[in-house]
């Protein structure tokens, strides 16, 4: 299976990236969701950290993780691709409206958040209707990333959705690329589940 982050090992963080990500995907404003994240952060991220940590330093790390989540979404808009939100400079005020230099507010904590690697595919999928999964096939869409979704719809035994999600990404008759592998392995698969051999 490929070797994306588990978007489930807390269940309260995981409602907060699937919120700012909601937030992303609707094309709210970075200000917006940051906003949306200090809200929701100090029910959703403070019990996985310090909770006596300072309250401007928890800001801080709200904003930080909603940028970082709204740095690896998979954008409808883009053709599914992610973009990278422009940073201030080193000098410059920060964008979160501290009015603290950059440097002296998110701009430490950039690197190194837990939502690195996260596959936030799911979360996506979940402010789509069905009928529009088909538009990831061809798309920029990492792969990986799509393999990974598929995979962990067949471990919460959601065969429909494996399906639905990846029986148009194999459509016509032309040779199936090497990095689509592990995508045709999870639809066989998903094709066992629902017993339906003569798809296989």
């Amino acid at each position: 299976m490929p070797e994306l982050h588990n978007n489930t090992v807390d269940p309260l963080f995981d409602h907060f990236v699937s919120s700012v990500v909601a937030s992303v995907v609707r094309g709210e404003s970075l200000p917006q969701t940051y906003a949306l994240a200090e809200r929701m952060g100090p029910a959703c991220v403070l019990p996985a950290i310090d909770p006596d940590a300072d309250r401007e330093q928890q800001l801080i790390l709200f904003r930080t993780l909603a940028r970082a989540i709204a740095d690896q979404t998979p954008r409808p808009e883009l053709g599914y691709d992610t973009r990278k939100q422009a940073r201030p400079g080193r000098n410059d005020r920060c964008d979160c409206g501290s009015g603290r230099k950059y440097k002296q507010c998110c701009g430490p904590l950039e690197h190194g958040a837990p939502v690195e690697r996260m596959n936030l595919l799911p979360h996506v999928l979940k402010q789509m209707p069905r009928k529009r999964w088909g538009e990831l096939a061809d798309s920029a869409i990492d792969p990986q990333m799509v393999a990974a979704t598929a995979f962990e719809m067949l471990a919460a035994d959601d065969a429909v959705a494996v399906v639905a999600l990846l029986e148009p990404w194999f459509k016509g008759e032309a040779p199936i690329p090497a990095a689509r592998e592990l995508m045709l392995d999870a639809l066989l698969d998903a094709f066992g589940a629902l017993a339906r051999p003569r798809k296989k």
